[in-house]
């Protein structure tokens, strides 16, 4: 029992020392940020900076050249995430969370709609780095939605016309 008693004594104690220190007691967590702000933290020679970069690759860009004058009349969109273009249903919470996930962090190279913004196809160039199975992985997620996936090499670019018959054939 005296221990207890000397125990709370002590926190108690402890409790007054601390807020009687000259800690400012601010509401306002930036009022009691010093002076070295985000700001000048991001002018220091070892912080991480960030740089702007190209949204595509220099075959993606050429590729995206040659769909948009191949392809006048649709939507050309790039660097499109799987989770604008997918969804999971028909199996349980779980299930459907789990499916999903298995697609959101993937990126298509190329989506093709019509004015409608109805998918005609997806299209991937596909260069040295690229895997074949997980390749084929993500052609299995859009075939299943119904999607055409067209795939092409940076090697071996696609004509305008191999572009527009692979698309609408």
């Amino acid at each position: 029992m005296v221990i207890n008693v000397l125990l709370i004594a002590f926190i108690v104690g402890a409790i007054a020392i601390l807020l009687k220190s000259k800690v400012p007691r601010t509401t306002d967590f930036f009022a009691s940020v010093p002076e070295r702000t985000i700001s000048t933290l991001l002018k220091t020679s070892k912080a991480s900076k960030f740089f702007p970069k190209k949204p595509l690759s220099e075959p993606e860009q050429i590729l995206y050249w040659k769909l948009l004058k191949s392809l006048p009349e649709q939507i050309i969109l790039a660097q499109v995430g799987f989770s604008r273009i997918l969804y999971t249903k028909g199996g349980t919470y779980k299930g459907n969370f789990s499916k999903f996930s298995t697609a959101k962090q993937k990126v298509a190279d190329f989506v093709i709609c019509d004015k409608t913004f109805y998918i005609l196809a997806v299209i991937e160039l596909d260069d040295s780095t690229h895997d074949k199975e997980k390749d084929r992985i993500r052609d299995e997620m859009l075939n299943q939605a119904g999607l055409k996936t067209i795939r092409w090499s940076v090697n071996r670019m696609p004509t305008e016309e191999e572009i527009h018959k692979a698309i609408f054939q």
